[in-house]
């Protein structure tokens, strides 16, 4: 039996190594998002009154009540073909770094769930999220993660496809896809 001084670190799962790029890319899209929301009178919003902000985020708001739960957020990564271990750790990260953020006044602990008419508490004040601090253009992880979750059957990235990922079309259209049975030559 092995000591715990004698053991070799484990390589992290593959499954895991997309996790700071996908956290990344939500965190840039909440610091690039405009803030306005209209609650619907059932507690959902409408999507034609919400940012894109809160359009890409609701995606992951499995009821439609407004309030993400953990599992929703794992199940929309699901949804949209990712494996468990990925969708588990995605959701885990983005509940822990966004739901305390995004919680209304006087809610009481513990801080899990994110609130989608308050997702702008998330934007960080300072900056656009367009540039980073030396001014330079979006990470190049980032880029490329919108590029795999978003370019077309050619290859190519389009302005369209690209704001997919902001307002959330992508994510519907990715569920989509993973719901279509596989094609069989018999």
């Amino acid at each position: 039996m092995e000591t715990m001084a004698g053991r070799q670190p484990r390589a992290v799962d593959a499954s895991l190594r997309p996790l700071s790029i996908a956290f990344a890319l939500l965190i840039w899209s909440v610091c690039c998002a405009a803030v306005s929301v209209r609650a619907l009178p059932d507690g959902g919003s409408s999507n034609s009154n919400m940012t894109e902000l809160q359009m890409h985020v609701s995606f992951f708001d499995r009821n439609k009540d407004g309030i993400l739960i953990p599992l929703e957020t794992f199940q929309g990564f699901v949804a949209i073909g990712c494996e468990i271990a990925f969708s588990t750790a995605a959701a885990s990260t983005i509940h822990t770094a966004l739901a305390p953020l995004t919680n209304p006044p006087g809610a009481l602990p513990p801080y899990v769930n994110i609130y989608v008419e308050y997702i702008h508490k998330a934007i960080h004040g300072s900056d656009t999220g367009a540039y980073d601090s030396k001014g330079r253009a979006a990470a190049e992880a980032e880029w490329q993660l919108i590029y795999q979750l978003a370019h077309d059957r050619y290859g190519f990235l389009t302005k369209e496809r690209a704001r997919g990922i902001y307002n959330g079309n992508i994510f519907v259209e990715l569920e989509e896809r993973s719901r279509r049975p596989l094609h069989s030559n018999a």
